[in-house]
């Protein structure tokens, strides 16, 4: 017998010894098994949540993130121990308070060679203005290179108000304001070459389980990779690095 029978069979013989009990005695009793049934509900509740959530954390589809390669946008120097993958929207206001965290994290850690981070794309269907800027970065990396594409994405997420505030008209003036080649920038942002790239980290956010921006995956020096389900607190952010960093070189 498991333990839910046992605990219903319990309830049960409290049932009928209150049939031989006088009114006020079964009254106190009564509402003994009230109670008791309501906990061995909350137990059963809590043991359902905790399988979901650890079936959550286990989160199998992180493993097909697909690897980092000079293609990316890196901050930081590749042969860090600890890889902070984050795919963004130009236009979520998650992603531009998120964004202000990962500065302050690479500022910690990025600078001493703990980290490296990494930048990918995820325009979602809600902000049409996302793509636009996502290739907009796109073009400021082929005019101006790493530098340039960081100096754009920096600069978008310190001025926008997100939520679709972005426009060509305001990319335009960013470009202008890094000192881009006006001519050059507006051929490229208008034209389709960076489509498939863009689309090809969307796709690798969703097959690993991301749904909304900003969505992360840490890897550590021994290839374990843990999530970041969204703008988590700094602390929250800097316990996940910590616990990657912490892990042994083999697997």
């Amino acid at each position: 017998m498991n333990e839910t029978e046992h605990q219903g069979e319990a309830i049960e013989n409290l049932k009928e010894k209150s049939h031989t009990l006088t009114v006020p005695h079964a009254v106190i009793l009564g509402s003994f098994v009230i109670a008791l049934a309501i906990l061995i509900g909350l137990g059963s509740f809590s043991s359902v949540r905790k399988k979901q959530v650890d079936t959550d954390v286990a989160l199998p589809a992180i493993e097909k993130v697909r690897k980092v390669s000079d293609i990316d946008h890196i901050r930081g120097d590749i042969k860090a121990p600890v890889q902070v993958i984050i795919y963004s929207d130009f236009e979520c206001a998650f992603c531009k308070r998120f964004h202000v965290s990962m500065q302050r994290l690479y500022n910690e850690y990025g600078v001493t060679g703990k980290i490296v981070w990494i930048e990918r794309h995820l325009p979602l269907e809600r902000h049409p203005n996302a793509k636009l800027v996502a290739v907009a970065s796109e073009c400021a990396k082929k005019l101006g290179g790493n530098d340039g594409f960081w100096n754009f994405t920096d600069t978008v997420y310190e001025i926008t108000k997100s939520d679709n505030t972005m426009n060509e008209g305001a990319v335009r003036s960013i470009a202008r304001r890094l000192g881009f080649d006006e001519a050059q920038f507006g051929n490229c942002i208008t034209s389709n070459e960076f489509d498939e790239r863009i689309e090809a980290d969307a796709n690798n956010a969703n097959e690993t389980g991301g749904q909304g921006t900003p969505w992360g995956i840490v890897i550590a020096k021994n290839g374990r990779k843990f999530p970041i389900p969204g703008a988590v607190p700094y602390e929250n952010l800097k316990a996940i690095v910590d616990q990657a960093l912490g892990e042994v070189s083999n697997r």
